[in-house]
């Protein structure tokens, strides 16, 4: 067709050319001149011509789609009972896989709201009995000042106490942080400074960091800046305000140094934590090569004075992260893979009561191929339908996740390590996405190939003497 376009233009250019004076030979190379190259033209109008076929194509498709939507729509608002039951079904199941995979998502899966929170570590001392315990402070002393694998080591003491300056006294998580811990953990504050070497000498005078939250609520917001506190039996002189959501370790509110009290420098004395940074580049296990040996000489002395009892036989090094989620990360694989066989069982469920449904709708389906309705367009119209059912019940299920979300986080936040990181984020709605395409042909492929079998005129001659439409069995 191209080239007979091309020809009849050539020609019509070269008529008209005669009859303004050329003889027939030069009009022919004067008009295939003036057009130009032949070949790249027919080329280029061939893909026009392609272009458009394709648009073509793509507007039936799309035309035939939005047709079997429409239809699929109207064929559940005509059975309104099973559209129910099938959403419920399905709404529980993907319900559910939504919620613990939220769950997952903020516990396990997203990175600590920290600096290079890969560098994070937890460190502990070894037990004789496989155990472990917290540090003494000689301990985590000589590991600050012997380590070369690691950048920082922190000591802490936490506990929840009333804190006296506002209204009212506030009973909050107040922890004392050794000289490090800023380190560990550094930031910029939202207003005043951070405790410094000189805040954590013995004698100092007391100081003390706020929460932005504790700031806001309690005291004056920035205006806190230079206000005393009380906590027990001393007065502190707020220097800092850090920003939200910094709340280590515990939900802590309020920090100040630890070293401003002698310590017990015996090393059977397990009082305080210590969090570290690695060095850029190292692991855990590189940390333990270092320290395990490290403490086993440092508490010789007062293992061979005193026995193994209540001493240090090594070190435990593992990954804040690891440390923070402890158990809880089997629990929620657990408690994954019982909320997929439940949506297993719903599918399974779904798929039986389509392919009796399916039974019943064979006269249908037996008049629409008789008036040209391909099998393929059938099974997509059956498809259709389950992607149609799949996608009504998932936004029932994320509604019904965001509900148990809530619950959790306000009956939960004691068991749950991290809970206020669980949240309806993009990766949940993709996971969500991802299990309805997956359900909707788990429970809608073998009954729409199924559908599609049957023997059409077969149910056309059998429908009118009122006999049954088919088989309803599955193989």
């Amino acid at each position: 067709d191209v080239d007979r376009e091309l020809q009849a233009h050539l020609d019509l250019s070269v008529d008209e050319l005669v009859r303004e004076g050329w003889d027939r030979e030069a009009a022919q190379k004067e008009a295939e001149a003036r057009f130009g190259e032949r070949t790249r033209i027919a080329e280029e109008c061939g893909e026009i011509s392609r272009d458009h076929r394709r648009a073509v194509r793509r507007g039936v498709m799309i035309d035939n789609v939005l047709q079997d939507f429409r239809y699929a729509f109207r064929g559940l608002r005509r059975n309104p009972g099973f559209a129910l039951v099938a959403r419920v079904t399905l709404a529980l199941g993907i319900g559910a896989n939504a919620t613990v995979f939220s769950l997952g998502n903020g516990v396990l899966l997203r990175p600590l709201p920290y600096a290079s929170p890969e560098e994070l570590v937890w460190v502990a001392e070894a037990t004789e009995n496989g155990g472990e315990n917290f540090v003494a402070w000689p301990n985590y002393r000589d590991w600050r000042e012997g380590s070369q694998t690691l950048q920082a080591v922190a000591a802490f003491n936490s506990r929840e106490i009333n804190v006296l300056g506002g209204g009212e006294p506030a009973y909050v998580r107040v922890a004392g942080v050794s000289e490090d811990f800023w380190r560990v953990f550094p930031m910029v504050p939202v207003a005043g400074r951070l405790t410094v070497g000189e805040d954590h000498k013995e004698g100092g005078s007391p100081v003390v960091v706020l929460s932005d939250g504790f700031a806001r609520e309690v005291l004056a917001g920035e205006g806190a800046l230079g206000q005393v506190v009380e906590i027990g039996d001393t007065r502190y002189e707020v220097v800092g305000i850090v920003p939200e959501p910094f709340h280590y370790p515990d939900q802590t509110q309020v920090w100040f140094p630890e070293e401003l009290e002698a310590q017990n420098e015996s090393r059977s004395s397990h009082n305080h934590q210590v969090v570290a940074r690695l060095r850029p580049g190292l692991l855990p296990r590189d940390a333990f090569s270092e320290l395990d040996p490290l403490t086993r000489r440092i508490v010789a002395p007062a293992i061979a004075a005193n026995g193994t009892e209540y001493h240090a036989t090594g070190v435990v090094v593992r990954s804040l992260q690891e440390q923070l989620v402890g158990r809880t990360g089997s629990l929620l694989f657990i408690l994954l893979g019982a909320s997929g066989f439940v949506l297993m069982v719903a599918c399974t469920n779904l798929a039986s009561t389509l392919l009796a449904r399916g039974t019943t709708r064979a006269p249908e389906i037996a008049v629409r191929s008789a008036v040209g309705a391909s099998k393929g367009r059938i099974v997509r119209q059956m498809i259709l339908e389950s992607f149609l059912l799949a996608a009504l019940g998932s936004v029932a299920g994320l509604v019904l996740a965001y509900g148990s979300i809530v619950v959790v986080k306000a009956k939960g936040g004691v068991s749950l390590p991290r809970l206020e990181n669980v949240a309806m984020d993009g990766r949940v709605l993709l996971f969500t996405l991802g299990a309805t395409v997956i359900t909707a042909l788990a429970f809608g492929l073998f009954p729409a190939l199924r559908s599609g079998s049957d023997d059409q005129a077969h149910v056309l001659r059998t429908e009118g003497r009122g006999q049954g439409g088919g088989t309803a069995r599955v193989w």
